[in-house]
């Protein structure tokens, strides 16, 4: 597959970058007329950010942790140690990530096709 229609630097600059199935996502770009690809990498990597961030409040119990995890990802989003944070204090995060990203994916494409 022709991984050159990923422009990485969108996915520098998010926590979860070790997380991100590059294969799935250049398979959605892929789908996209070539003017499409940035713009479409830059609102898919925003829904990430929105429903990643979201699910993973929803699951914390600990007020303070989920202050913390805030504050991580407002001073530094791309910072890597927030990743180590959140399987330090929620060890289903990287599962939890890597679900969310699967199913924005697949509801992406879905409302391509409609």
């Amino acid at each position: 597959m022709n991984n050159n229609l990923i422009n990485v630097d969108y996915f520098k600059k998010v926590f979860y970058k070790s997380l991100l199935p590059l294969e799935k996502i250049n398979e959605f770009l892929s789908t996209l007329n070539a003017e499409n690809v940035d713009p479409v990498t830059e609102v898919l990597i925003s829904i990430f950010n929105v429903r990643i961030i979201d699910t993973l409040l929803e699951d914390f119990d600990d007020l303070e942790d989920k202050k913390q995890f805030l504050r991580m990802c407002q001073d530094d989003f791309q910072n890597p140690k927030i990743l180590d944070f959140l399987v330090e204090k929620f060890p289903g995060s990287q599962e939890i990530i890597s679900e969310t990203i699967e199913r924005t994916i697949l509801s992406a494409n879905k409302s391509l096709s409609d």
